[in-house]
């Protein structure tokens, strides 16, 4: 997983969203994720209906071996609900993100996200 990032939040935001590109060695699966700053953490994409962005929770995320996956906003994110505190920038964020192979081998990969600034840029002398 690579340049794995959220927005900063704002005291009393309950909702925030995590993007990050990764690759698998092997096909499998993204199906979770996992964190200790929200009570809930899922997997989300964003979708086109009748001129109307809508976004769904969903149980995976296809993951082809050696070719790169973008969860990014607009379109497939983790989704954090009812986050504990307020994000701020410059921190990191302790993520498990939970794959799933085609042999059915479960694996917990542990990573962190960097928390830009509010409006998404990131946090001077930081680099993901």
């Amino acid at each position: 997983m690579t340049d794995a990032w959220a927005r900063a939040s704002v005291p009393n935001q309950k909702v925030a969203a995590i993007y990050f590109d990764i690759v698998s060695a092997v096909d499998a699966k993204l199906t979770g994720v996992e964190t200790d700053i929200a009570e809930v953490a899922e997997i989300h994409v964003m979708t086109e209906e009748g001129g109307v962005m809508r976004m769904r929770a969903v149980h995976a995320v296809d993951l082809s071996a050696g070719e790169s996956v973008s969860l990014e906003p607009g379109g497939v994110h983790v989704m954090l609900f009812e986050i504990k505190r307020a994000l701020r920038p410059g921190e990191r964020i302790p993520l498990r993100l939970l794959i799933e192979d085609m042999n059915g081998k479960k694996t917990k990969l542990k990573v962190t996200a960097d928390v830009h600034n509010l409006d998404g840029s990131k946090v001077e002398g930081r680099s993901n």
